[in-house]
């Protein structure tokens, strides 16, 4: 009989370790492919200072700008102004490839600002040339705000800057705040498609809900929606570009869910309480971007063709018959999507690269423009009412 504590060769040590990591990374890859919903990374959980203009180290891609060079970009924007002049308001501004916000004065005095480092978040992959920059804010009363993290996700910030939380990883594009202060984000998630192809994923897009605690509280997963439907949205077999491509939404006053599907050019119109398609609204021949809709229910697009220089904005009715058509020298580029904002006195705020309000009649009557050789490009520009902000101090600049 053989002594059981005698032990075993070298080698049979060196195969039972070996058999038994490989069983424990098999166990957890299975369990990783089977949880539908992977945990934050902690690596993103990690404090965010505010920071001096002369310690700002973003990069503004194509090419490196420093943030002290895009704040004096940003100080040299002109603006101008027409005898009707602008509505009355603090505008929340974000220019693309920086690590920060400000609230400025219709003048672009600056009355607030936002900062964080680039590296604070982590180092970015080969692919993140805009990682740590912001893409959208949205204020809240106490002076925080809800920050599109490129990269990074949807981030919590208080009123100096200092991280609160951060969730929804792949969030991206565009963002809304809820009149229940909740925030509503878009965001993209890896979905298989079996009965296209059984080993390939899609990145499927989701419009996903968090209240100011941070907790996700809803979600209307759009594939599920087209899924349910007798409409032809999946991918060809071979085709890798997202089926639906989400690069905006609106919620209306009945609380349906409006969002521009950039892949089939069209604004599906979604009750998010029953995840169902009430209608498709599509706009043929048309890069579909940002949308508004009026109150005499015609709807607004911003129409930026890569063919086409400058922005085209579509008025038209739900079917996409286009009533008329706007012209403006407005050009997003790469670094950033139109966006559109109506405004309670009936005019339009129109950002892409600069920015444009524009009477209902279509007459601009205030501009911001960047006189940059190398052109800054705000990617936001969004207008609140002078009470917005009772924490402000008007006559402080930081």
């Amino acid at each position: 009989m053989s002594d059981a504590s005698t032990p075993l060769p070298a080698a049979s040590r060196w195969f039972v370790v070996g058999w038994g990591a490989l069983s424990v990374g098999l166990g957890a890859a299975v369990v990783g492919w089977l949880t539908p919903d992977l945990p934050e990374d902690p690596l993103l959980v990690v404090p965010w200072p505010a920071v001096p203009a002369e310690s700002g180290t973003a990069t503004d891609p194509p090419g490196r700008r420093s943030q002290a060079s895009l704040r004096a970009a940003a100080a040299a924007l002109v603006v101008t102004s027409t005898e009707a002049g602008p509505t009355p308001g603090y505008d929340l501004r974000i220019a693309a490839g920086a690590t920060e916000a400000t609230l400025v004065d219709l003048g672009g005095r600056v009355l607030h600002r936002w900062s964080a480092r680039r590296d604070t978040y982590g180092a970015p992959g080969s692919d993140q040339p805009r990682f740590g920059t912001f893409r959208a804010a949205r204020l809240r009363e106490d002076g925080g705000l809800f920050v599109l993290v490129d990269g990074v996700g949807l981030v919590a910030a208080d009123r100096d800057g200092t991280q609160e939380w951060v969730r929804v990883r792949d969030a991206h594009d565009h963002l809304e705040r809820l009149p229940s202060g909740n925030v509503r984000v878009l965001t993209t998630h890896l979905v298989r498609l079996p009965e296209v192809e059984r080993t390939e994923s899609w990145e499927l897009d989701q419009v996903v809900e968090v209240d100011p605690a941070g907790t996700v509280v809803a979600r209307v997963d759009l594939w599920k929606v087209y899924r349910a439907t007798s409409l032809d949205w999946r991918p060809a077999r071979g085709d890798r570009a997202p089926p639906l491509g989400a690069v905006w939404f609106e919620t209306d006053d009945e609380g349906l869910l409006h969002v521009a599907l950039r892949r089939r050019g069209a604004v599906a119109v979604i009750d998010p309480e029953t995840s169902t398609l009430v209608r498709e609204d599509r706009w043929p021949d048309t890069e579909v971007g940002a949308f508004v809709g009026l109150p005499d229910g015609t709807t607004v697009l911003a129409d930026h063709h890569p063919d086409r220089a400058g922005l085209r904005l579509h008025y038209g009715d739900r079917s996409g018959v286009v009533l008329r058509t706007l012209d403006l020298p407005l050009d997003p580029g790469r670094l950033a999507l139109a966006a559109l904002q109506r405004l309670e006195n009936g005019h339009l705020l129109v950002t892409a690269g600069g920015v444009r309000e524009l009477a209902p009649d279509g007459a601009v009557v205030w501009s911001v423009d960047s006189p940059d050789p190398v052109p800054l490009v705000l990617s936001q520009n969004l207008r609140y009412p002078l009470d917005c902000c009772a924490w402000v101090d008007p006559g402080a600049a930081p």
